[in-house]
């Protein structure tokens, strides 16, 4: 009879006291779990943001002479790789800053000097430190093979359009893609179209007469583009043509050309 009775009372409705406090101790469980799984979170962003400064010290350093490329510089990567995995394990969204740099590390290791093979991977690491939240200086110097401002032959960003001829009035797709490891700021509004005349190109303008450009600054992240529009006047003559554009990168500007296109017409 007992058992019977302790079956019946595991069968009642739970009063509206301890369904409050069940619920209480529901939301103070969630709050813990919260808490603890995003303590992992700053320590995580702290170790990405060190790997990227270590990243962007070796690179300087190679540039100075003070790391020698092979063992050296693979060491020194290895140093900024170590705290990309441990950013990974705290936390997995720093796992393509912990195997750009890996890639890296492993071009160092064969003796390929840095250039073009690191060029992607090095894109990549710093699109991903762009996320720690950390400012960082102008990080690769012109033997790094990534442009910089300070390297004149090595371009910033590319404009290119999507044809190489073009009939008066026609509309050109523009693409303004970012090359460098840094956020570039540009308004694709304020290309200008340029023709060649004898030796030198002289702007045209393309605006019309109720046509004006906001001055809104886009932002573009390292690797990523930005596509726009140009309407080439209805009056334009044939020749051969190109567009330009100023864009802002760690406080200076930088001029961006694009290939020449033809206008026929």
């Amino acid at each position: 009879m007992s058992n019977d009775d302790s079956s019946i009372d595991l069968q009642r409705p739970l009063s509206r006291r301890k369904k409050i406090v069940l619920f209480v101790l529901l939301l103070l469980v969630l709050a813990l779990s919260a808490r603890f799984l995003g303590a992992f979170w700053i320590p995580a962003n702290s170790q990405a943001a060190d790997a990227c400064q270590k990243f962007i010290q070796t690179i300087r350093d190679f540039d100075t002479g003070q790391v020698r490329a092979g063992a050296e510089l693979e060491d020194a990567l290895g140093a900024s790789l170590d705290h990309a995995k441990l950013a990974h394990f705290l936390h997995p969204r720093w796992w393509s800053l912990k195997n750009s740099l890996a890639s890296l590390k492993g071009a160092a290791r064969s003796g390929a000097l840095p250039g073009d093979a690191f060029h992607g991977d090095a894109l990549i690491v710093a699109r991903a430190c762009s996320e720690t939240g950390r400012t960082y200086s102008d990080p690769l110097p012109p033997h790094s093979g990534i442009p910089t401002t300070r390297s004149p032959s090595g371009p910033v960003g590319s404009l290119t359009t999507e044809k190489r001829v073009y009939e008066p009035g026609d509309v050109v797709e523009v693409k303004l893609r970012n090359m460098f490891v840094r956020r570039l700021g540009s308004n694709l509004c304020f290309a200008r179209l340029e023709v060649e005349d004898r030796d030198s190109w002289r702007h045209i303008p393309h605006l019309g007469p109720n046509e004006a450009c906001t001055s809104e600054l886009r932002i573009i992240l390292p690797g990523a583009s930005m596509q726009g529009q140009m309407t080439l006047p209805g009056d334009v003559r044939s020749g051969i043509y190109r567009l330009s554009l100023d864009v802002e990168v760690g406080g200076d500007r930088r001029t961006i050309t694009s290939e020449t296109f033809r206008v026929e017409g």
